[in-house]
């Protein structure tokens, strides 16, 4: 009640002293999930990962709560080792998290967060591990993920020169009925033609691009990036 009230201190004081009086108490989930919920609503995000990551695998829907809004923050933060480490030990017992779109979001997450380490420790072997959790997130099927970790699968081997198995990849959501999941496969291809010396396939991609979109901004970035491939190709 008074964290619905705002009174957010009173309500951390409170919750603090329960956990002090009755430190053996089956509940201490639900105080320390009240005591992170009152910093995330008061914008003090970074203290809140503390307190969610308290929280024990006996209530699967809270602890995958915690986990999920603790990965974001730390993400958010640069964290990208303490992301990792967290969201590994939550798909540890995949049974504890409570439906299958967080489990999918969870190796998203993960993928994302082991592709932002690889390339802040400058470690491209972990790239292999991303396009894993990444594959992970794609096989559970989940409806409405499973596109966005393809795409970021394909952005993953990409960069890793797996240039066949991105493009089957990228094919495939071509065929989406997302609009966005669509632009995003072209805009990856054209990446990948550009990769491979194809000019004509990739200014022809960018052309697709460029007439699809009715942001005035993406197509003056198209048109750039036509004429820059044009020019490299009669160079």
């Amino acid at each position: 009640a008074l964290i619905d009230l705002k009174k957010y201190d009173e309500g951390i004081a409170l919750y603090n002293k329960i956990i002090t009086d009755y430190p053996e108490d089956e509940n201490l989930d639900h105080a320390w999930f009240q005591i992170a919920r009152a910093y995330k609503d008061s914008n003090r995000e970074n203290e809140a990962v503390q307190p969610f990551l308290k929280i024990s695998r006996k209530n699967p829907q809270l602890f995958t709560t915690a986990r999920l809004f603790s990965a974001q923050t730390v993400i958010k933060a640069g964290n990208f080792k303490e992301a990792v480490d967290l969201m590994k030990y939550a798909v540890e017992d995949t049974s504890m998290i409570d439906t299958t779109k967080n489990l999918s979001r969870m190796y998203i997450m993960l993928g994302s967060a082991t592709r932002s380490l690889s390339e802040q420790t400058q470690n491209t072997a972990m790239l292999n591990d991303a396009v894993t959790y990444y594959s992970q997130a794609i096989a559970i099927d989940d409806p409405d993920t499973r596109e966005q970790a393809a795409v970021y699968r394909a952005r993953v081997l990409i960069s890793l020169n797996q240039f066949e198995q991105a493009e089957t990849d990228l094919r495939r959501l071509m065929e989406s009925s997302d609009p966005q999941v669509k632009r995003d496969a072209q805009m990856n291809l054209a990446m990948i033609s550009i990769k491979q010396n194809k000019s004509q396939q990739a200014v022809d991609t960018y052309l697709g691009l460029y007439n699809t979109t009715t942001d005035p901004n993406e197509k003056v970035e198209f048109l750039r990036n036509i004429i820059q491939i044009s020019s490299l190709a009669n160079d």
